[in-house]
C-alpha cells in the first residue's frame, strides 16, 4: 500500500439497490514500514511534537516522543521519557539490511548530572516486542552526558536477525529524561573509530586522556598526534600507543 507507516481511515458502506446505510468506521491503522536502506539518517524535524516517529516502535509504557526543544540541531529531537519509573525503550526502524553490518551515530545527553537520571543505553533486541531480549551495546551515564555528544556505535557483534533499540533505566521513580538526535546507521567502517573521554590529569606541561574502542577486533593500535592547528602532512609529530590511554608531555603553560 505504502512505502512508509501511514495511518489510514476506511469505512464500509452496503449498498442495497436504490439505498445504502450508513457508514461505517474501520479502526484506523498503520501499515508497516518497508526496511530501510542505508545510510538511516533522521533529525526528526519533519514530525509532530508528542508523536512517537513513524517506524520507530515503542515498548513498554512510557511517554517518549517526538520533543519540541532541547535539540541538538533544528527544532526537535527524541526525548526518552518514563514518568512512573518504568524502562523505556524505544527501536529503530527496520533495516534492509542486518543490523550487525552496520554502525549507529547519534548525539546524546542527560537531562541532568544526578543519579536520579540513570543511565541510557544502545543495544539491540532479538524479539521487538519483548523487552526483556534487550542487550546492551554500550552504557551511558548521565554524570558524563551533561551535553550533547556524538556516540558512534558498531553493531557487528550482535545477532543476526537482531533489532538496533535505545533503552533509559531512570535512577528513580519520577520521571527524567534522557534525548537523541540526529541519528544516523550506516555501513559499519573496516576500522572503527574510537571514543574519545575527557582529558584528565592536567598539569602545566602535560595532560593525560584516554578512549575507548568499542568496535576493532584483536588489539590494534593506536596513533596520537598533537600540534596547535590542523593535524596533517608529514611534519606533525605522531605517537604509537598500544593501550587506551595517552600522556601528552612537553607542553607549555600560558602565563
Amino acid at each position: 500500500l505504502f512505502p512508509y507507516a501511514k495511518s489510514l481511515i476506511t469505512t464500509v458502506t452496503a449498498n442495497c439497490g436504490s439505498d445504502h446505510s450508513s457508514a461505517i468506521a474501520v479502526p484506523t491503522f498503520k501499515t508497516p514500514c518497508n526496511p530501510t536502506n542505508l545510510p538511516y539518517e533522521n533529525n526528526f524535524d519533519d514530525m509532530t511534537t508528542g508523536n512517537v516517529h513513524d517506524c520507530w516502535t515503542m515498548v513498554g509504557t512510557h511517554t517518549s516522543a517526538v520533543y519540541g526543544s532541547s535539540a541538538y540541531s533544528g527544532s526537535k529531537c527524541i526525548r526518552f521519557y518514563n514518568g512512573s519509573g518504568t524502562t523505556a525503550i524505544m527501536v529503530a526502524p527496520p533495516l534492509s539490511v542486518e543490523a550487525n553490518t552496520t554502525q549507529v551515530q547519534f548525539y546524546v545527553k542527560a537531562g541532568g548530572t544526578s543519579s536520579y537520571y540513570g543511565n541510557f543505553y544502545v543495544g539491540y533486541m532479538t524479539d521487538a516486542s519483548d523487552a526483556e531480549t534487550f542487550t546492551s551495546v554500550k552504557t551511558m551515564s548521565a554524570a558524563d552526558y551533561s551535553s550533547y555528544t556524538l556516540v558512534k556505535v558498531p553493531m557487528t557483534s550482535i545477532p543476526d536477525g537482531a533489532v538496533i533499540a535505545f533503552k533509559l533505566v531512570a535512577g528513580s521513580t519520577y520521571g527524567y529524561g534522557w534525548y537523541i538526535d540526529d541519528v544516523t546507521i550506516d555501513e559499519a567502517p573496516n576500522c572503527i573509530a574510537v571514543n574519545v573521554g575527557e582529558v584528565s590529569l592536567l598539569s602545566a606541561t602535560s595532560a593525560t586522556f584516554s578512549w575507548t574502542d568499542d568496535g576493532n577486533s584483536g588489539t590494534p593500535t593506536y596513533t596520537v598526534k598533537m600540534g596547535e592547528t590542523e593535524l596533517s602532512g608529514s611534519t606533525t609529530p605522531a605517537v604509537s600507543i598500544e593501550g587506551t590511554t595517552a600522556t601528552l608531555t612537553g607542553l607549555t603553560a600560558e602565563h
